[in-house]
């Protein structure tokens, strides 16, 4: 079973224009704590908790116990493997397509208090594997942009 979303962004215009974009993933998981996030490892991302500080995950896998918000750059790996906690039936590959960053996020207790349309206990039954480009590209006028994902659930 997959799932497959794809963006095209084409410029028509006579100029040039600058985006970035991200696919707002928001997966739902039975205990935040028994998630784990492999495929990002020897990566260095820019941790926003912690003042954008530039940090190597040297981790196997990623685990959710505290808020984290993590663009992890340049990620050379198409697959991200994801185990939301499920069990056997709760495991994704997320393939990426022309998307070179990753957005890891959970807003953990006390941004989840703080957010209008979140409940104050959601952060533990959610997590969020954006794929998507942080920096900007650039389309020339004519250019088209294409990117995406493919999820699928893993046998």
């Amino acid at each position: 079973d997959t799932l497959s979303n794809t963006l095209a962004v084409k410029n028509e215009d006579a100029g040039s224009f600058d985006f970035n974009t991200l696919l707002h993933t928001y997966y739902l998981v039975p205990d935040i704590s028994k998630v784990s996030i492999k495929g990002l490892s020897n990566i260095t991302y820019i941790d926003k908790v912690e003042n954008f500080t530039r940090v190597l995950d040297t981790n196997d896998s990623i685990k959710i116990d505290r808020e984290v918000d993590r663009i992890y750059s340049n990620v050379s790996q198409d697959e991200i493997y994801i185990d939301l906690g499920y069990g056997a039936s709760g495991n994704f590959i997320l393939k990426k397509i022309n998307l070179k960053d990753t957005v890891v996020w959970n807003p953990w207790v006390d941004r989840a208090r703080n957010f209008s349309d979140f409940g104050d206990e959601e952060y533990k039954q959610m997590v969020c594997v954006e794929p998507g480009t942080v920096s900007y590209i650039t389309l020339n006028s004519g250019e088209t942009w294409e990117g995406g994902q493919i999820l699928s659930i893993t046998p």
